[in-house]
């Protein structure tokens, strides 16, 4: 995601050559819009990290409970 698409201002460059100029209220529709767009792309990211730091661990226990249980390869432990 681009800083531009939470960005007011770029919004308001973008539409600065219309001949009617939105009013103060669609402003604050689009900011409520931007932050609420920005606010669950945020909790996505934690959702994807989280889950990600969750698998990363199931792995390493599942790899430390293989080496602990085979002893054929407790041979290349060193």
């Amino acid at each position: 995601m681009g800083n531009k698409e939470f960005n007011n201002e770029h919004i308001k460059v973008q539409l600065s050559n219309w001949e009617i100029s939105p009013s103060d209220k669609v402003w604050e529709g689009i900011h409520q819009t931007l932050e609420t767009d920005r606010k669950a792309i945020a909790a996505e990211n934690r959702r994807k990290a989280l889950w990600s730091a969750v698998a990363v661990l199931l792995l390493t226990l599942t790899g430390m409970l293989f080496f602990q249980s085979s002893p054929g390869m407790q041979a290349y432990e060193g």
